[in-house]
């Protein structure tokens, strides 16, 4: 069973799927992708949009080390039950919200008005999933409103793929780390909506 490696929960078990389907990032993978995150100080108090659900873990871990909030999405019911009672388990009822949706369907769902923006995403899809779905589900969330601005984007994808991810410019590169067949890259998100108003106030001036 994969578990929270540190933060208030470090050492907790999470349990798993009641199927093969899923594909947990391992221990190592997340010790050094929230290694960055925390170097960067994103956790603290983010409110976390996790859109391939899976076991939870990634979630759980930016819970454990401070993050507020988290909404994970689920396409499998059964799935999605286990990550509920891991909540439960966990004592997390009251900070997770779990949605069982498709990531593309729930997306058009999501209400800005309705709670805080994400400002940490993590995207952990199957890797047979293209990059180019990925790259979509990034611009549609632009256009909900529902991302923050200098939110931090953390997508997980297979490393062995020749497949570029090619994001408009209000994604900005920071890198990307290669662990075996598993690659990890990082973006940061500058809400469009507010560059176009700062460049309105200078040319104003």
């Amino acid at each position: 069973m994969p578990r929270i490696i540190a933060g208030a929960l470090g050492g907790r078990t999470i349990a798993s799927p009641p199927s093969s389907r899923t594909r947990p990032t391992s221990d190592r993978v997340r010790e050094s992708l929230f290694g960055r995150l925390d170097a960067w100080g994103v956790l603290r108090g983010a409110h976390v949009l996790d859109l391939f659900g899976g076991t939870g873990a990634l979630a759980f871990e930016a819970l454990s080390r401070g993050a507020g909030s988290a909404v994970i999405v689920e396409a499998h019911g059964p799935t999605a039950q286990v990550i509920r009672r891991s909540a439960e388990d966990l004592g997390l009822t009251d900070q997770v919200s779990v949605i069982t949706g498709r990531a593309e369907s729930v997306i058009r769902t999501l209400n800005p008005s309705a709670g805080p923006a994400a400002s940490a995403v993590f995207l952990d899809p199957p890797y047979t999933v293209p990059l180019a779905h990925i790259a979509d589900l990034l611009e549609q969330l632009s256009a909900a409103g529902v991302l923050a601005d200098e939110a931090v984007i953390v997508i997980e994808h297979s490393g062995r793929t020749d497949e570029q991810l090619r994001l408009g410019p209000e994604f900005v590169d920071e890198g990307a780390k290669q662990y075996g067949d598993t690659a990890v890259e990082f973006f940061t998100y500058l809400d469009p909506r507010i560059s176009a108003a700062g460049t309105g106030d200078m040319l104003g001036q």
